[in-house]
């Protein structure tokens, strides 16, 4: 299997830097470093960006859920000025005829909707032994889709994309009483521009939803989720 992979930095603006970056394989039982390199990166709109073909990947799947640990070092001048690391994986997912492939594989969307907020003694201040016990019952009942209608935290996302469970993730945009006035307008679209950028990396996330139980009959609120729908998609 062949992975294509683009990384995008962000910095204040665009100068003359190298980076060194190495990509291994992150909960396989090899571990083997399948790219080490130092590379130039093209600048686009203040971003630095590469695109790497990597052959021979284990791509991400709910019953495999292979990662691979990206480390990049920033250099300017041969000395490293600032270092990131970030997990990704490597999965395909189609919507064809009304069925949904992964990896081109038929699968069922089958799961449970959970967020955090649902023990009654934590509420939305819930520990991370909790959230993750709660995912570990998930799967026990073969769980392998659940949706939020708002973040959670990042314990939540590294256990779906450890233990294979995929994820809509939504913006908290919930309830027939939403207006789609301008000042929610610029909200949702601030909301979604965070949720993307902050999440993207997590091959468990496969869809950004719009909201939740919203007046989608009527013609203000249809146009709205259109637009929130078309900004996702150029995202």
């Amino acid at each position: 299997n062949e992975g294509k992979l683009r990384i995008k930095l962000g910095f204040d603006e665009a100068t003359t830097i190298q980076l060194n970056i190495v990509i291994t394989e992150e909960n396989q039982p090899t571990k083997n470093i399948v790219l080490s390199k130092s590379v130039i990166p093209d600048w686009q709109n203040g971003e630095a960006v590469i695109d790497f073909t990597l052959p021979d990947i284990h791509p991400w799947h709910f019953d495999f859920p292979n990662l691979y640990r990206i480390d990049i070092t920033v250099l300017k001048k041969k000395k490293a000025v600032d270092n990131i690391s970030t997990t990704i994986g490597f999965r395909e997912l189609k919507f064809v005829n009304g069925q949904t492939y992964l990896n081109g594989e038929r699968i069922k969307l089958m799961g449970v909707e959970w967020t955090a907020g649902s023990n009654p003694n934590f509420g939305f201040a819930e520990t991370d032994s909790i959230i993750i016990a709660m995912g570990k019952l998930m799967k026990d009942v073969n769980c392998i889709f659940s949706r939020q209608h708002f973040q959670q935290g990042d314990v939540f996302y590294d256990f779906c994309d450890r233990n294979g469970i995929l994820v809509q993730q939504e913006v908290p945009l919930w309830g027939p009483e939403t207006p789609a006035n301008d000042t929610i307008r610029t909200i949702a679209m601030l909301q979604m521009d965070v949720m993307v950028k902050t999440l993207y990396n997590h091959p468990s996330i496969f869809s950004w939803g719009v909201g939740n139980e919203l007046r989608g009959r009527d013609k203000d609120m249809r146009n709205f989720i259109g637009d929130l729908l078309k900004h996702s998609r150029e995202l």
